[in-house]
């Protein structure tokens, strides 16, 4: 797939403010989660963030959506965006993969589409599964992961200076907070000029703050869960209609964990978008949609 930032035709762009509904919900004694409901369509569509992000890395996805059709829960993970971050809290994708089921099943939601990106495709993951071992079978159609981590690989620069302790908390007080997001994105975006004011407004809030801080170190710490390879082992099992976004110069989370993903388990697809980094739904998002909009007619 090519990508092509100018390539907005036929799409139906729009405002999706006027159609968004704040919500929390809470888990256990001391966590709001906190997300944004968009749209009253018979079809839901649950969205996760990555790492050092939150609901907004989906603004130019969400309003391509059509409200009538779809409706969409846009979640800021526990720790990141306008949801809670306690500080000896477990950041583990697997306690993130709980407390979407758990919000599932407060929505009483079933027969849903489940994204996510990078970090939060590994909590997708990890969600689709732990809710295949249980009786909830019927609660996903689909599964959606761009550039996610499935296996463990070795973390980038950035993360193993967040992992040491003491230093990733003094960097990120003592460097401006704009810095820091423009070499986040710098390291992401394989189309630099993306990089601009928009963008950035984007990821302002997810360095800055004492309890964002602690939970961005907490997460790095606890990201390859304990169970890894019994984990790694079940996805041959995974029966859900599978989707795979990767950019192919993705360099935070490289190709072959795609390719792997594909080969891994039965009837995957795998979409790769030439001219395109880790984050396909901001650098490429007319494809990124085409692509997602297809899979939703498939298994719908």
């Amino acid at each position: 797939m090519h990508c092509h930032h100018d390539e907005l035709d036929a799409l139906p762009l729009r405002n999706a403010e006027p159609d968004t509904i704040w919500c929390c919900f809470g888990y256990g004694p001391d966590v709001c989660i906190r997300y944004e409901r968009q749209g009253r369509g018979p079809v839901p569509v649950i969205l996760l963030h990555g790492f050092a992000a939150s609901r907004t890395t989906w603004d130019d996805l969400r309003v391509r959506f059509s409200l009538t059709q779809y409706t969409l829960y846009l979640i800021d993970l526990k720790g990141f965006g306008r949801s809670s971050t306690p500080r000896d809290g477990d950041y583990s994708p697997v306690e993130q993969a709980a407390i979407i089921l758990g919000l599932m099943a407060e929505l009483q939601l079933r027969g849903a589409v489940l994204a996510g990106h990078s970090y939060g495709g590994t909590v997708a993951l990890l969600a689709v599964l732990m809710a295949r071992r249980s009786a909830w079978r019927g609660l996903f159609t689909g599964l959606v992961l761009m550039g996610a981590p499935a296996w463990p690989q070795p973390l980038p620069k950035f993360f193993r200076y967040l992992k040491t302790p003491f230093l990733g908390s003094a960097l990120l007080k003592i460097l401006p907070n704009r810095y820091v997001v423009t070499r986040a994105l710098k390291s992401i975006y394989y189309d630099k000029k993306l990089v601009d004011d928009l963008h950035r407004e984007r990821y302002a809030d997810s360095f800055k703050g004492s309890g964002t801080v602690n939970a961005l170190i907490r997460t790095v710490r606890q990201m390859v869960p304990k169970e890894w390879e019994e984990i790694c082992s079940a996805y041959p099992l995974l029966e859900t209609p599978l989707l795979l976004i990767w950019g192919r110069e993705d360099r935070v989370v490289r190709l072959w964990q795609g390719e792997r993903l594909r080969d891994t388990i039965p009837g995957a697809r795998l979409e790769i978008m030439e001219g395109c980094g880790h984050n396909p739904h901001e650098e490429c998002p007319d494809e990124c949609w085409r692509i997602i909009l297809q899979f939703l007619k498939e298994v719908g």
